[in-house]
């Protein structure tokens, strides 16, 4: 599409794939189903990129050459988080496990506002050029189907959310516990306490 910082042409859609930078790493993200995304030789609709992937959009072959890329094992689809037992985790841990979520949290409301803007940019180009009424009802049905696979990824950060919302209050019952434990060593409880900061 015009508006694409890379226009591959031929018959390729108006938008393909919309490619995300952060601090912590590289992701394409496939709009349309056709033709395939390869990455590494393997179908993908979205992954992360590393350096020396190797992409294929039809005819079309790229290497990528990013000279660092952070990666960042939150980004992955991991559940492992959502088995921890926060009753087991000290205070510490639950700071860690809540900027984890909220930095997960983040990168896919980008990546979702990201696509959302491509998608909106591909379809008034489409309207812009007039294109017949075959392709503009192809359009739209791949949006659709992608505005489904934006829902179930809404419902996996509602899901984050929640997690992270039990582990906040979780780590207020820690500060309240540890209150309480200061202010009976100072009333001349028996307990030791010693105040670090």
């Amino acid at each position: 599409g015009s508006n694409c910082h890379l226009q591959l042409g031929g018959e390729m859609p108006i938008l393909h794939s919309v490619v995300l930078t952060s601090q912590e790493g590289l992701w394409i993200d496939a709009v349309v189903k056709t033709p395939q995304l390869l990455v590494n030789r393997n179908p993908v609709r979205e992954c992360e990129l590393l350096p020396g992937d190797m992409l294929e959009i039809g005819e079309f072959t790229f290497v990528v050459e990013e000279k660092s890329v952070v990666t960042d094992s939150s980004l992955v689809d991991d559940t492992e988080n959502e088995q921890v037992d926060l009753r087991e985790l000290s205070a510490e841990d639950l700071v860690d496990l809540l900027n984890e979520e909220m930095a997960t949290i983040e990168t896919h409301e980008t990546a979702q506002a990201a696509g959302a803007k491509a998608l909106l940019d591909a379809a008034a180009d489409v309207q812009r050029k007039d294109q017949s009424q075959h392709d503009l009802h192809s359009l739209i049905a791949q949006l659709a189907e992608r505005a489904t696979e934006l829902d179930a990824r809404e419902a996996t950060l509602a899901k984050k959310a929640d997690h992270l919302q039990k582990a906040q209050e979780r780590l207020e019952e820690h500060i309240e516990q540890l209150n309480a434990r200061f202010n009976e060593a100072q009333d001349g409880g028996d307990e030791p306490f010693r105040k670090t900061a």
